[in-house]
């Protein structure tokens, strides 16, 4: 018998539960009780979640249901001021050191009276907001237009547009949708605040909400492996999904050719 000499590292995993409590349990590995049962690991931002729902769109129904019918809560931070500007912060250290001690109000996590100047990211006044649609469905032309979707995908545009072009799709396909991916901003502004990016599901207009409360018992974090990670963070290209290839070629491609180069292109293109 051969000896097994690795462990075996589960990529993404969730931490389902309310996400003061969850945060601290995914970035350190251990439990509730300070038992190491897993390794450190990053939250999943947006941009990541948009590589990854793509990545999966040739995998079985399980995983892509698993992506594209379920919310998730992302590491990325949306913090406002009691003036109504906002500041969407990466990877927000502020919101890693989310924990069941943390100041909370109205769900989100207080922030001191000068924490919202100090935290670099991209700020957005009331006035730019004013400019642009919000807490509504959007076409995918105004998806791809919109200021707060290209800096949640980091300015990458073609990551955005195939994103978006594969959620109306999906949207259209299941449910009979021509509007999606709404953002959707919270209207607290008592105290400066910061809240977590949630991307919602599928059915649900696959929007970007700025709405989640911290305390919710049904958030649903998710843990980066550092590898994982690496990998998305290296991944620019997109791959059309295989259907599309299969669509687009077939009136070039001979009907009794069309098995093969599906079966090809799976095992070369889609391994």
């Amino acid at each position: 018998m051969a000896l097994e000499l690795n462990e075996q590292t589960v990529p993404f995993k969730e931490f389902y539960g309310a996400n003061y409590k969850q945060m601290p349990l995914l970035i350190s590995g251990k439990n509730e009780k300070g038992k190491v049962v897993d390794i450190p690991r990053i939250p999943l931002s947006y941009e990541g979640l948009m590589k990854r729902k793509l990545q999966v769109l040739n995998a079985s129904q399980e995983i892509q249901d698993a992506w594209y019918t379920n919310y998730f809560d992302t590491g990325d931070g949306v913090a406002t001021d009691r003036a109504g500007n906002i500041k969407i912060e990466y990877d927000s250290p502020t919101m890693r050191s989310l924990n069941p001690e943390s100041k909370l109000k109205s769900g989100a996590l207080v922030l001191a009276d000068d924490a919202f100047e100090k935290i670099q990211g991209h700020e957005f006044t009331s006035k730019d907001i004013a400019k642009y649609k919000f807490n509504e469905s959007l076409s995918e032309s105004e998806v791809n237009e919109h200021p707060f979707w290209m800096v949640l995908a980091r300015e990458d545009k073609a990551l955005l547009k195939e994103y978006a072009h594969q959620i109306f799709k999906k949207a259209k396909e299941t449910h009979g949708y021509d509007k999606n991916m709404g953002v959707y901003l919270s209207s607290f502004r008592e105290v400066p605040n910061m809240r977590l990016w949630l991307s919602n599901r599928l059915d649900n207009d696959s929007n970007a909400s700025g709405l989640n409360f911290l305390v919710n018992y049904i958030g649903r974090l998710v843990g980066v492996a550092p590898e994982a990670q690496s990998a998305l963070d290296k991944s620019s290209i997109i791959i059309p999904a295989l259907d599309d290839i299969i669509k687009i070629s077939s009136p070039y491609v001979a009907e009794i050719n069309r098995d093969a180069l599906t079966k090809d292109l799976t095992a070369n293109l889609y391994k």
